[in-house]
């Protein structure tokens, strides 16, 4: 027994180290790509979280400094602080009812979360929004201001909140001194709208403590304020993950105005965690797998090479008992092919009297030498064709890996892309890539959520229309992947009206659990799979299925994104309630139109128009009334201009229009031209009866009246006054 796994031992040792080795390779490999994958998109999508949060941030601050312009630079405003300061103890009461009045009549509509006025002593004078300052606590945080006089004014008491984002202007006589402040709030509720839209737990904070966080008091206490006080101290990125929570933290600095922050993003691993593992078992399996293997192979292997020159031995044995009449079994030693080499030593030295029977049984040898060769020859091609297998599923494995890298460089540059339209590109581009050898089309919903457009398409298959409606496809009914594996069988798309000869699949694109389109993949395998069995072509057919979804869920964030943007940067530019352009937007726009029509030396006209009478509306009927005033004249304005000309709502129930090419005639004949529309055909309901309206406006013209934009629309707005001046419901030309 011994003699006969002599041989069986040392190979199978020697085998199961190299498979080993080989194993633990792929695995470490593996597992380093894996791991630097997920860590590389987590870093993506906590930067994109971080773009976000600064985008907003810089929102508020920007509609804080133009509501700080357009207060500080109200004559209003001044000459009613200036009478409060001059006016005698016993009636400064009228006066502060004169200052109220300014402010509750153009400052309303603020978008901001307080304004009130104090005295030198710290002592509240008024209040627009007093709930709202609760009682007066100091604000112990921190306090980023964007204009305080004098300079060594630090703060003010805000009440009990976390953070906020501030102005200031200061009235002052020798003897007294009034504060005006406003501002936004940075509390808690911030933080949870972040979160909310990013799927993560938003941190803010600074060297002193928490400003603001999405996540619950209860649970704050996995907040590690030394590591977020030294992001903002050595302005740098700090990752921290915690397994047993399975958390991702990171710190970031971020700067707002003049003072840094601290920004914590706590990410949810418990995803890539569990993906890790999966792969880590699937790579094992696939490890004992292929040990396994190789040993029934090379076990297999040794037995039917064995097993020959074990024939051959007792062949041996035989012949020399038949001519000596001795039996030698006992002399073999060593391993098989030693006890061979024995035997035959033997045989030689007594058949040199009986040479027939030597040549009989050389000739015996040799047919057996033979058949031994054939043997061998038929265990060298079947390693060959294992060999074959082995490269073929090298080949798929590397298939695989570019197929990853190329979604992952998909990925990237769609994180670049600042549109739609760019991103449809890309995806296209990608598409032939991944999909050179099929065909297919990919179609978003239009925005009335019923049609089905098709943006593009690849291959030599193309789409039998270029818009459908979306219940003609069966996996926007169903919600999921829908596969028609036999054309001639399966029940087909309405949007594919002829059956096809290849296998399709429809796939529902998906973005944040809104639908936003569908993906249809046509795989010819007729063709491309003639010479695969049938469990090949369906691996082959799945194979497609989870590249094209893999695909898509990369591509479907990226979307998300995109959108987002695009809505925070209509929201940037556009007024809510008219749909007009906002006095940002127009600030721009002037300056911009003055400096290409001064090359060309051409001319442009201003119309400045206010609402008659419009705090009537509010205080006779409501302010839902006013709204509808405003926003019907924000409609009639839209339909009334040219293409080239830009509308704007300059402030409360104030509108600019700017009308590139025009002179000053033919902008005063298009402002009456406005003035009798709006007096004819724009009218809103008022306590169930019919209310009319009328503008007076004034006009402007570049460059007689002014060379800039404050110069334009303030001759425009002088113009204005005279309007009302002379008895509303007219228009008046700047001088």
């Amino acid at each position: 027994m011994i003699r006969k796994v002599s041989l069986i031992i040392p190979t199978l040792l020697m085998l199961t180290f190299v498979m080993g080795f080989m194993s633990w390779l792929n695995y470490t490999v593996s597992m380093d790509i894996l791991s630097k994958t997920m860590l590389k998109n987590e870093n993506s999508k906590a930067d994109d979280i971080h773009f976000i949060l600064e985008t907003l941030l810089e929102k508020e601050i920007s509609r804080i400094k133009s509501i700080y312009t357009l207060i500080k630079g109200n004559k209003d405003m001044f000459d009613a602080f200036s009478f409060y300061m001059e006016t005698k103890k016993e009636n400064k009461p009228l006066m502060l009812n004169k200052i109220m009045h300014v402010l509750e009549t153009n400052y309303k509509d603020i978008d901001v979360d307080f304004v009130f006025i104090k005295d030198d002593k710290n002592s509240l004078i008024y209040s627009m929004e007093a709930s709202k300052i609760r009682k007066e606590i100091i604000l112990k945080n921190f306090t980023v201001s964007l204009d305080y006089e004098p300079e060594d004014v630090a703060g003010f008491n805000s009440g009990d909140m976390a953070g906020v984002v501030s102005s200031l202007i200061l009235y002052k006589s020798e003897k007294e001194a009034l504060y005006l402040f406003f501002g936004r709030i940075l509390d808690d509720v911030f933080a949870k709208y972040i979160a909310f839209a990013t799927d993560a737990h938003i941190t803010l904070g600074t060297e002193s403590g928490i400003i603001a966080s999405s996540i619950p008091i209860a649970g704050r206490d996995r907040i590690n304020f030394k590591e977020l006080k030294k992001s903002i101290v050595d302005i740098s990125v700090i990752r921290r993950e915690y397994i047993k929570e399975n958390k991702v933290v990171h710190y970031s600095p971020l700067e707002i105005l003049d003072e840094l922050i601290g920004v914590m993003i706590e990410l949810d691993s418990t995803d890539e965690k569990v993906l890790l593992n999966k792969n880590r078992e699937y790579i094992i399996k696939n490890s004992l797998i292929m040990l396994v293997v190789s040993w029934v192979i090379g076990f297999a292997f040794l037995i039917f090479v064995l097993k020959p020159l074990k024939k051959l031995q007792t062949d041996a044995v035989k012949t020399i008992f038949d001519i000596t009449g001795e039996n030698i079994q006992s002399v073999s030693r060593g391993n098989e092919v030693t006890s061979l080499v024995n035997f035959f030593n033997i045989m030689i030295g007594v058949v040199d009297n009986h040479i027939k029977k030597s040549n009989k049984a050389q000739k015996s040898l040799k047919l057996h030498k033979k058949d031994l060769e054939n043997q061998v020859e038929e265990r060298t091609a079947a390693i060959t064709e294992s060999n074959k297998e082995l490269s073929l599923s090298i080949l798929q494995l590397k298939k695989h890996t570019d197929e990853m890298l190329l979604l992952n460089q998909m990925s990237e540059i769609l994180q670049a892309c600042e549109s739609e339209a760019e991103s449809f590109k890309i995806l296209d581009r990608f598409c032939n890539k991944l999909f050179c050898d099929d065909s297919g089309y990919f179609t978003v919903l239009n925005n009335s959520k019923i049609m089905l457009h098709v943006i593009f398409s690849w291959g030599k298959i193309k789409p039998e229309q270029d818009e459908f409606h979306h219940n003609k496809c069966w996996a926007i009914r169903r919600g999921k992947v829908n596969m028609v594996e036999d054309p001639l069988k399966d029940p087909l798309c309405p949007h594919v009206k002829e059956r096809p000869g290849y296998v399709y699949f429809c796939i529902p694109i998906v973005a944040k659990t809104e639908l936003v389109g569908m993906l249809h993949l046509a795989v010819d395998v007729c063709v491309v799979t003639s010479k695969m069995s049938p469990k090949e072509k369906m691996m082959y057919i799945a194979a497609k299925q989870m590249l094209a979804i893999s695909l898509l869920e990369h591509y479907s964030p990226c979307l998300v994104n995109i959108r987002l943007l695009d809505t925070l940067k209509t929201q940037s530019i556009k007024d809510s309630l008219t749909g007009l352009f906002n006095r940002r937007y127009l600030e721009s726009s002037v300056d911009r139109e003055i400096s290409r029509l001064g090359r060309r030396g051409l001319e442009m006209g201003v119309i400045m128009l206010d609402v008659d009478h419009f705090k009537s509306f509010n205080d006779i009927y409501d302010h839902a009334t006013g709204d509808a005033v405003l926003k019907a004249l924000g409609v009639y304005l839209q339909n009334s201009v040219r293409e080239e000309d830009i509308a704007c709502r300059y402030g409360g129930e104030e509108f600019v229009l700017l009308m590139p090419e025009a002179n000053l005639e033919v902008t005063y004949e298009r402002a009456e031209a406005i003035r009798k529309g709006i007096k004819k055909e724009v009218s809103v309901t008022g306590k169930n009866e019919m209310l009319n309206i009328s503008v007076s406006l004034g006009v402007s013209v570049y460059p007689k009246h002014g060379k800039n934009s404050a110069e334009l629309i303030g001759k425009a707005d002088f113009a204005l006054y005279k309007a009302k001046a002379a008895g509303r419901d007219r228009t008046e030309k700047a001088e």
